[in-house]
């Protein structure tokens, strides 16, 4: 049965459906991780409330909040696992390079209010504390792009790199200006006195498509006359240069009008894009970026990184339903006739030998009717335990069938 939202706005009941389905997901991260030697951790969903809120750029009225009545404190719920994680290395006294992965529930509000989204939903992160290398971030790239291809009907269609410290390197805020100003890119650009002609041609010229291939963009970017623009392009050289080995054959593009993420990323992030069940176009699910600055915002020690998340809910909610264990209600009513209690448990302990998972509802003859009719038996087969005799139902005939003929191996 799909999850059901409690009676407090955009807060969900999980239900079996998409706990078995996160379940297979997180085994599978674990696999991952572990594979390539990233440490499991799981943060406080608690933090202090006033550093939190000063070391990042979501606003403080999206961040849910707990308050002691007897301390008379106040904390912030979690609300990122990369500022938690990186809360957690910056406390540290002397961090060494830390590989680290975290299954986490966040809670925050989304923007924009979309229907069905949730203020409380799960990730996964991947995240690399301790070296600027190029390599961390592809090797985060590629388990995150190679995970997705393991869930069942998720399909990873495109990795895209961004950096807008393109323009944050010429001038400090560039990107956030381009982002957020309604006048377009050559307005802008044209105010800029620290870039020549040709580099404001060039820039104009990657930023009008929303993507192009990587080696295109990485060879035409190169040739910037500005040595900040040059240094931002060997940088994403190398990125580029360490993923290809690492996903051979998938569609790597790079993009200059993407703007996500200027507020929290450090530079160069990085969208993985996939394809599921019943969604037309491919989505955003991976999402990650160098965080160089977070571990100082934290705790004035600057500790380079780099991370990735994936959204954990949506996915469960998306992939291909895990194939479960026949569900069997045996239905019978101990009070009327006190010997069925007896039979009742010889056909549970028989079915649940063979693969099932039964449960007995001991309930009087009148109210089977609306265990029958009732949603949360909607997958079920019942067997019907009634005046010494045995019955089964089901939607399905073919399910039927399976439970009729485990039951009649029973009494042989």
């Amino acid at each position: 049965m799909k999850s059901i939202q409690s009676r407090i706005p955009h807060f969900y009941d999980v239900l079996d459906e998409e706990l078995e389905n996160s379940r297979l997901i997180e085994d599978l991260f674990t696999e991952a991780a572990r594979g390539h030697g990233f440490t499991q951790m799981r943060t406080t969903h608690m933090e202090l409330r006033e550093r939190y809120v000063a070391a990042t750029q979501v606003h403080a009225s999206r961040i849910f909040e707990v308050h002691r009545v007897k301390e008379g404190s106040r904390y912030a719920l979690q609300a990122d696992l990369a500022m938690s994680m990186s809360r957690f290395v910056a406390d540290l006294p002397s961090p060494p390079p830390l590989k680290l992965a975290q299954i986490g529930t966040l809670y925050r509000d989304r923007q924009p209010s979309l229907p069905g989204y949730r203020r409380e939903f799960r990730q996964l992160l991947l995240g690399t504390w301790g070296t600027r290398s190029a390599y961390a971030d592809a090797e985060i790239i590629a388990v995150c792009h190679r995970l997705l291809g393991r869930i069942p009907g998720v399909e990873p269609t495109c990795v895209q790199l961004a950096d807008h410290n393109i323009f944050d390197t010429v001038r400090p805020g560039l990107a956030q200006r381009i982002r957020f100003e309604e006048c377009g890119l050559e307005e802008v650009l044209a105010q800029v006195e620290e870039l020549t002609t040709a580099d404001r041609r060039m820039l104009a010229e990657l930023y009008a498509p929303d993507r192009m291939p990587a080696e295109h963009f990485v060879r035409t970017i190169a040739q910037a006359e500005h040595p900040g623009i040059q240094k931002e392009a060997r940088a994403l050289e190398q990125v580029v240069t360490h993923i290809r080995p690492m996903l051979p054959g998938v569609e790597l593009s790079c993009s200059l009008s993407q703007m996500h993420g200027t507020g929290h990323y450090s530079g160069m992030n990085y969208q993985i894009f996939a394809t599921a069940p019943g969604v037309s176009e491919p989505f955003l699910i991976g999402d990650g970026g160098r965080i160089d600055q977070l571990c100082g915002l934290m705790n004035h020690n600057p500790v380079p990184a780099v991370c990735m998340g994936l959204g954990l809910t949506v996915l469960a909610q998306l992939m291909t339903p895990v194939r479960r264990a026949p569900r069997v209600a045996i239905l019978v009513d101990v009070d009327r006739r006190a010997p069925d209690a007896g039979r009742a448990e010889e056909v549970r302990r028989h079915l649940a030998e063979c693969g099932m998972h039964p449960a007995v509802l001991p309930l009087a003859r009148r109210k089977w009717t609306s265990v029958l009719r009732s949603e949360f038996y909607a997958d079920h087969a019942f067997v019907l335990l009634d005046d010494g005799g045995i019955s089964v139902r089901h939607r399905s005939a073919e399910d039927r069938a399976v439970v009729e003929r485990a039951l009649k191996e029973s009494t042989r």
